[in-house]
């Protein structure tokens, strides 16, 4: 989690912008994230109910929980991974696990980067990211 600004976690940057969220790499094939073959990249910013309402400006007092659906803040993260060579395919993936589509991507140097965007698509946020080694 940072509260926006570049972060780095071994095999994992990113630059969050402005925007606060909690971004993590897992590997799917149980090999550690640099020699990994099969990823799934999370990006979470603020999720509140709808209609949810607090007291105060820093959000410490809550008057009502809201109700589904869940909103989520949009926002944008460059996003790095150093990953083996090879052809990469990086999938959005919606809540379920379905892939809805893929990601333009950058493998150079060692590093694989693609733009993690919570409002890509206006029907449902973009959190979830599956990348695959082929």
């Amino acid at each position: 989690f940072a509260e926006g600004g570049v972060i780095v976690a071994d095999a994992l940057t990113a630059d969050l912008g402005t925007t606060a969220a909690t971004l993590w790499a897992s590997s799917l094939d149980g090999k550690p994230i640099r020699e990994s073959n099969h990823l799934l990249v999370t990006h979470l910013t603020d999720v509140q109910n709808s209609d949810i309402t607090y007291a105060d400006k820093n959000l410490t007092i809550l008057l009502n929980w809201g109700h589904l659906p869940h909103q989520m803040r949009a926002g944008r993260a460059e996003v790095g991974l150093a990953v083996p060579e090879g052809r990469w395919t990086v999938h959005v993936l919606a809540q379920n696990g379905r892939r809805r589509g893929t990601v333009p991507t950058v493998h150079a140097s060692g590093t694989l980067t693609f733009t993690a965007n919570v409002a890509a698509d206006p029907t449902e946020a973009s959190y979830l990211y599956e990348l695959v080694r082929e």
